[in-house]
């Protein structure tokens, strides 16, 4: 008769993948392993001028509908035939766009909107990718409102959206792997995917100088590391 302590394999299971964490994060911090490509970092970086004075460079917050999005395209097996279908970035200005706001409030994963977004819609919008160092990639969004077309509001938020061809109308779902088409084949029916505010601390609040062109470039760099 066995009398020694017996362990249910799901607690075993749990106390070796975590003996198997610790066990990485000491010969990483040891240099007993080769670390480089451990992760993909991405980071969201927004740098915003009044004319050629630089107000701000910022890190900003992907929300859970822009993480969504990544992951239903990367899993998107794409073989319907039946409907259009769309990317990320179709229609600039309505499909995809980037808004100023006026509102207050903290940026949770949850958030779907601006607190108080500006009508006023940037006079151009145009993006670029490009390889800036190696095992690095860049998606650039440019945003620039001309002198005059603002008023001298105080800017306290901006915000990213993109086109949601990935599901039903409203809010953004979580779509099953390998998924051959989307409920909703709207290219002008954008999601919000990521904002920066004062209330997060990104930025400090700023009024409008109406007398220059308000630029902002919004960053989204991938990077082998």
């Amino acid at each position: 008769m066995n009398l020694k302590p017996q362990i249910a394999m799901k607690y075993r299971n749990k106390l070796m993948l975590q003996w198997w964490a610790v066990k990485q994060l000491l010969k990483g911090k040891l240099r007993l392993r080769n670390t480089f490509g451990d992760e993909i970092r991405i980071k969201d970086e927004i740098t915003c001028w009044q004319g050629d004075k630089i107000q701000f460079r910022t890190k900003g917050h992907i929300v859970s509908q822009g993480l969504i999005c990544m992951v239903n395209w990367i899993s998107w097996a794409g073989t319907s035939t039946a409907v259009a279908e769309y990317g990320l970035m179709s229609n600039t200005g309505s499909g995809w766009y980037i808004r100023c706001g006026t509102g207050t409030g903290a940026t949770s994963q949850s958030t779907t909107g601006l607190v108080t977004p500006s009508s006023i819609a940037p006079n151009t919008l145009s993006g670029t990718n490009s390889n800036p160092a190696t095992g690095q990639y860049r998606i650039a969004w440019t945003a620039t409102w001309n002198s005059g077309v603002l008023a001298a509001i105080t800017i306290t938020e901006f915000g990213m959206w993109w086109n949601n061809g990935f599901g039903s109308s409203g809010a953004m779902g979580l779509n099953g792997f390998g998924n051959t088409g989307w409920a909703n084949q709207n290219p002008s029916n954008p999601e919000f995917t990521s904002r920066i505010s004062s209330t997060d601390g990104d930025f400090t609040s700023f009024t409008v100088n109406t007398t220059v062109p308000l630029t902002l470039q919004w960053n989204l760099t991938f990077t082998f590391a």
